[in-house]
């Protein structure tokens, strides 16, 4: 497409500065490893979690408590006083 229309009327009809267009096209390589790595920790973070899919869930013993009472009950009794 480049060699059909300038730049310039590409990045109009896009409405996209020129600059960031430029900015864009040299990044697309580290925007590449960028992925390529998330891509690697979401594997090992999976790879934790199907080992101890437990690990790091939340824990609290009001929760059950909290469940149950209805959203007044709850509002009266955590409130905090500075």
């Amino acid at each position: 497409m480049k060699q059909n229309y300038p730049i310039v009327m590409l990045c109009t009809i896009a409405e996209v500065s020129r600059a960031g267009f430029c900015k864009w096209k040299s990044t697309i390589e580290a925007r590449k490893a960028r992925r390529e790595k998330d891509s690697q920790l979401k594997e090992h973070f999976l790879a934790i979690h199907r080992l101890r899919p437990y690990f790091g869930v939340f824990c609290n013993r009001k929760v059950p408590r909290i469940a149950t009472m209805n959203f007044c009950q709850y509002a009266a009794t955590s409130r905090v006083y500075a």
